[in-house]
């Protein structure tokens, strides 16, 4: 894959995770539709850094720090996920 690969797919990431996120936010929205947005955000956070961690792996060149960043995600302490400066 090339750098614009990683682009494109960190792009569609973070527009989903900021849409949900506004959702979270959203005060016309009911518990149960905020809950329902809280999950599925977590689970574009797990998907998210699995990825993140399987790239990683897979090129030595990947920066799977910058990546999550780019997709507006955190890093989660259960997947192993290394830098490019630290392979």
């Amino acid at each position: 894959m090339t750098r614009k690969d990683y682009e494109l797919i960190a792009g569609s990431i973070a527009l989903i995770n900021k849409q949900y996120s506004n959702e979270i936010e959203n005060p016309d929205n009911t518990a149960e539709e905020r809950a329902f947005f809280i999950g599925a955000r977590r689970g574009i956070q797990l998907a998210t850094n699995s990825i993140a961690s399987k790239l990683s792996i897979d090129n030595s060149r990947f920066d799977g720090k910058r990546f999550l960043e780019a997709c507006g995600v955190e890093k989660d302490p259960m997947f192993l996920i290394f830098s490019a400066t630290t392979n």
